[in-house]
């Protein structure tokens, strides 16, 4: 039986994102996990603070965000990455 991957208490960087988007590889997430359910805080770069809440299935993470950038911008959304 694999195991499950989990980013409970894991730190990382963004390897690629979009070039239109604010994360980049200067902001750093760090995650807790539950099961499933992922979250994370997030900052550096472009992004002042961010939030994400998701859930995981195998090495694919689904999730929705907030963050505000540099210059007082709000932003949300959804996305997906691989993990």
């Amino acid at each position: 039986m694999e195991k499950s991957l989990s980013l409970n208490g894991r730190r990382m960087h963004v390897v690629s994102t979009d070039e239109r988007g604010e994360v980049n590889t200067e902001t750093l997430f760090e995650f807790t996990q539950e099961g499933a359910v992922v979250s994370a805080r997030y900052a550096g770069g472009k992004v002042r603070l961010g939030y994400l809440v998701g859930t995981m299935s195998a090495e694919v993470l689904r999730f929705r965000y907030v963050q505000v950038d540099n210059s007082g911008r709000l932003d949300s959304g959804y996305s997906t990455c691989e993990i």
